[in-house]
């Protein structure tokens, strides 16, 4: 009976780890001649592990990409209700567009009331408010509402300018974040801009605040919100950041300005997994003879993104040891939510001794980072932290005077600090006071390091990667492997040929077109080949190629981007067709011609 059980037990577990890791190949992108972002998809059933992508020419997978680490499960959470002011986040080259109002119930919110200076003292010459920092990429941007997401805006608790929100201990990872809130427009006339989500990091964050900085720039345009804005109600929105380059496009820079090189190609990965500038809610496709009208509100903006904390259960982390008669469970410090009702440990009324509490790592670990965040009820005052190896000797890490309230926000209400602990095995902390008699409370306690088995998410993953340096005119097998506690798995070989020219390429229509009354916007991915690239879209009408939209710039990278062809006039000819013309000084490229009742329509 006990060799059946044994047999019936070896079975599932082979069961469950043949199911364990499913993995998809999406859509690759080219750049430049040498280049090949690819991107999978992966469901790991919540198993840490890493990934790389073997690849090589003649069908041989003889060379690999670095090994990186699976990204852990989707579970911290930002949480913005602007309810007392713009709470650090600002709006336009000024810092002057964004401004916080209520509602007549007393509900606050933020409000871009587009430019609000009327000269461009960041670029003179230039329209108010307009920022063509990017104009020889995506184009000029408006920018509407943004904030720090790291150590760029500074530890609003000591004297460094700006004020940033430090994700994830000043490494925000938002590769697949998911994004919710609420978006009005007032009167609000895009003229052909578009409201995206925005993303800028910092190749090497030690030199963020040097004149060597350099950044990278990614438009999210696979999904656009500007419909949500032009109903004038509060509409809901929720989508997520697929780490997937296919669905972005690289921003680019403005070749004409002193030292554009600081605006450089850092692959999406990277990017997203370490997004340490700031992130936007901006105007795209901005023509600065037709700038958008009327005015822009947000409210109630969530983000869930990677949790890197080591203290999160899920990672191997255990609380053994927590104050007796708490009024919320100690749980509720490591649940991913900086603070907010229901997602802070309370302690028990008046309080008369420190509350005491200790987590246990499977093994030990390096902490390099930890990060307090107070509670907005009851806070706390004095917190001290320690460490230990064997759970009966403890050394002293550091002590905290936490601030009652933050003059900015509640999620500016923290405390981050760099420790260096080479192993641990027990963290505690200690709260030794607070402001309120009544009770004590915090809202959320992180620490950042290695060594710990992260666990990854139990819905599918978005993976990318870059192969660089490869051979112009080639053709190219490459492979997604990933490994696992629960084994190893590898994906169906894929096969990509770079270009030999500079010619532009043209991927083709992949986005959804939306129809209007009487028009229809039309959207094209191109990679201008580092050249000044043009592209213009023709109707074919009673046998004859039309001209529909005169000639725009799409810029000179050498990455892939969106372009929009706007208000086209829709052909009632059922023979209708259409085609795209990309033109630089090396080729001019044409599609092949398409028919109408082949676009999806998608009505605003």
């Amino acid at each position: 009976m006990l060799i059946f059980m044994k047999i019936c037990l070896s079975f599932f577990v082979l069961l469950i780890a043949m199911h364990a890791v499913e993995i998809k190949l999406e859509s690759e992108a080219r750049i430049g001649a040498t280049g090949i972002s690819v991107n999978a998809q992966v469901l790991t059933s919540g198993f840490s592990g890493q990934y790389w992508v073997v690849y090589g020419q003649n069908g041989r997978l003889d060379q690999q990409t670095k090994k990186l680490p699976l990204p852990p499960a989707k579970e911290a959470y930002l949480s913005e209700e602007w309810g007392q002011s713009t709470s650090g986040w600002t709006g336009g080259l000024s810092g002057k567009d964004l401004v916080y109002l209520k509602d007549p119930d007393g509900d606050g919110f933020v409000r871009y009331l587009g430019p609000q200076e009327k000269e461009n003292r960041a670029f003179p010459g230039e329209p108010p408010g307009l920022d063509v920092n990017h104009v020889d990429g995506i184009g000029s941007l408006n920018l509407c509402s943004y904030i720090y997401s790291a150590r760029l805006g500074g530890n609003p608790l000591k004297s460094i300018s700006g004020a940033g929100l430090n994700l994830g201990g000043g490494k925000p990872d938002l590769r697949d974040a998911v994004v919710q809130l609420r978006l009005r427009g007032n009167n609000f006339d895009p003229n052909g801009a578009e409201i995206i989500f925005w993303a800028q990091s910092d190749h090497d964050q030690r030199l963020q605040r040097t004149e060597n900085w350099v950044r990278a720039n990614w438009a999210y345009t696979s999904k656009t919100l500007t419909h949500h804005a032009e109903s004038g109600r509060w509409e809901e929105i929720s989508y997520s950041l697929d780490n997937n380059s296919s669905k972005w496009s690289y921003a680019g820079n403005n070749l004409s300005q002193e030292r554009p090189e600081r605006y450089s190609y850092l692959n999406l990965n990277d990017s997203l997994a370490d997004l340490n500038g700031n992130f936007f809610h901006l105007l795209a496709f901005v023509d600065p003879t037709k700038k958008p009208t009327g005015t822009l509100d947000f409210d109630s903006l969530k983000i869930r993104y990677r949790n890197h904390s080591l203290l999160l259960p899920m990672h191997g982390a255990e609380l053994i040891e927590a104050p007796a008669g708490s009024q919320s469970p100690a749980a509720l410090l490591t649940d991913g939510w900086r603070h907010g009702r229901g997602h802070e440990w309370i302690s028990q009324i008046k309080p008369k001794v420190p509350q005491v509490f200790t987590w246990r790592f499977r093994r030990a670990v390096c902490l390099q980072v930890l990060q307090v965040h107070q509670s907005v009820a009851h806070p706390a005052r004095e917190v001290v932290a320690l460490t230990s190896q064997d759970g009966i000797t403890w050394e002293h890490l550091t002590r905290i005077e936490m601030a009652s309230q933050s003059t900015i926000g509640p999620n500016h209400n923290y405390h981050l600090i760099d420790i260096n602990v080479p192993a641990a095995k027990f963290f505690r902390l200690e709260v030794h006071s607070g402001y309120d008699l009544q009770a004590w409370a915090l809202g959320e306690v992180e620490l950042f390091g290695s060594g710990a088995d992260l666990a990854s998410d139990n819905d599918w993953t978005n993976l990318n990667m870059d192969l660089t340096e490869l051979s112009a005119g080639a053709k190219y097998s490459y492979q997604f492997v990933i490994d696992t506690t629960a084994g190893t798995f590898t994906s169906t070989v894929g096969t990509m040929t770079t270009t030999s020219d500079s010619q532009p390429i043209l991927v083709g229509l992949t986005k959804q077109p939306t129809y209007h009354a009487k028009t229809i916007d039309l959207w094209a991915r191109v990679n201008p080949m580092g050249q000044p690239t043009y592209a213009h879209l023709e109707f074919l009408e009673n046998e004859s190629w039309v001209r529909a939209t005169p000639d725009q710039y799409v810029g000179r990278q050498l990455v892939e981007r969106d372009v929009k062809f706007e208000n086209c006039h829709v052909l009632q000819d059922e023979k209708a067709k259409y085609r795209i013309i990309l033109s630089n000084a090396s080729a001019q490229v044409i599609s092949t011609p398409a028919p109408f009742e082949s676009l999806t329509p998608h009505s605003k």
